[in-house]
This record gives C-alpha cells, sequence and structure tokens, in this order.
C-alpha cells in the first residue's frame, strides 16, 4: 500500500460500501469493506482495521479524535464482517404513515368545506379513509425491501412506490369529489385511488425483476 494508513485514518466513500467498495484516503482510492451498517455513497468513514489488501472502515463519528492525536500502525486481520443484507430504510418506510393519512384526512374535511362541498355526517368517514390509506401506504412501500436482492439498494424504488400511491390517492380523491357524492366520495376516492396506486407499483416491480 503505497499511502500509509493508520487506525484512525479518514476518508470518503466512493459508491456505496454494501459491504465491499471503494474509499478515497489522502487523494488515493482504495479497496475497503465496511463493518456494522450499510455506509452510503460520499460518506464521511474511519479505518478501524485491514483484512489482506482491504481497509475496514466505519461511519465517522463527531465524537472521533482528531487525526493528529492517533499513529497506531495499521492492523491486519480480527475484524468481522457484520455489515446488513440491506440498505436502512427509506424516511417513507420510517415514518408513522396511518397517523399521517388520519390527520391529512382531518386537513381535508375543511379545505373541501370551504371549496363549496356541503358538512355532512359523512366527513367523519375521511379521517378513517386517510388512515385506511395510510395503512395500504405503508404495506406497499414495504414491498420495494422484497422486490431487491441482497446488498441492493430498495429506497430508490420505496421513493417511486410512494410517489405513485400519493398521486393515485391525490386523483382519486379530487374525482370523488367532483363525481358529486361529497365527503363519502372523497372517502371512497382516497382508498381506491390508492389501491389504484398500488395496482400499478405492483405491475412496475414486476416488470423491473423481468
Amino acid at each position: 500500500m503505497a499511502t500509509e494508513i493508520r487506525i484512525g485514518s479518514r476518508g470518503q466513500t466512493v459508491g456505496p460500501l454494501k459491504p465491499g467498495g471503494r474509499i478515497c484516503i489522502h487523494g488515493e482510492t482504495l479497496d475497503a469493506c465496511s463493518q456494522g451498517n450499510w455506509i452510503d455513497a460520499d460518506a464521511h468513514v474511519v479505518v478501524i482495521g485491514s483484512r489482506a489488501s482491504t481497509l475496514v472502515v466505519r461511519p465517522f463519528c463527531e465524537d472521533d479524535p482528531p487525526t493528529e492525536t492517533l499513529g497506531e500502525k495499521l492492523t491486519i486481520g480480527g475484524v468481522l464482517d457484520t455489515t446488513p443484507l440491506h440498505a436502512p430504510l427509506a424516511l417513507v418506510e420510517r415514518f408513522n404513515a396511518v397517523r399521517a393519512g388520519a390527520v391529512v384526512g382531518c386537513v381535508l374535511i375543511p379545505v373541501v368545506w370551504l371549496c363549496g362541498t356541503p358538512l355532512t355526517v359523512s366527513a367523519l368517514l375521511v379521517p378513517v379513509a386517510g388512515a385506511a390509506t395510510g395503512f395500504l401506504f405503508r404495506w406497499l412501500v414495504r414491498a420495494a425491501l422484497e422486490s431487491v436482492g441482497p446488498r441492493e439498494d430498495h429506497r430508490p424504488r420505496a421513493y417511486e412506490i410512494a410517489g405513485i400511491l400519493i398521486g393515485g390517492a391525490a386523483v382519486g380523491a379530487i374525482i370523488g369529489v367532483s363525481i358529486g357524492f361529497g365527503f363519502l366520495g372523497l372517502s371512497c376516492g382516497l382508498v381506491l385511488g390508492a389501491l389504484l396506486g398500488g395496482v400499478v407499483s405492483w405491475i412496475g416491480l414486476l416488470l423491473a425483476n423481468v
């Protein structure tokens, strides 16, 4: 290894480490593998060891000591690779979609009422429909993880599915209100639009895996 690397040396990933990949350190691109977590592209990392000619790294932490305090020689071997098979969950997979859907349903009631729709008892169905839409959203978005292989990043697909579902629910809600069924149409449109978006996303996943 032409560049002197020590434990604690810092670098930046060149593409994701899942677990293997490459990092740039001291201006030189070197083979590396992660320990403990999937590491994204362009992430700052710290060297913690090596295996043969491959560096073993972990994500940089703000609590790491400054590089000038380091000086240990790089140790060889003895580090176990425990990087997960899958990428971390995307933002759209982590938040509470059921609660968010119910909140959106509550917000839609005054909005649709101010737009001229008569306020009826069926307005109480809108938050329920929003929660049901959120449940469908959570279930369908998580399908992205099952559609990829080990070490393959599923998060772009998760965001694509989320976009399709949100678009489908929005279109369904607009159609449901516009056909004259008021809040009942809005509630049905939210759920049916999400279901239609789910069908479209499933077809997209099937085609992507052909």
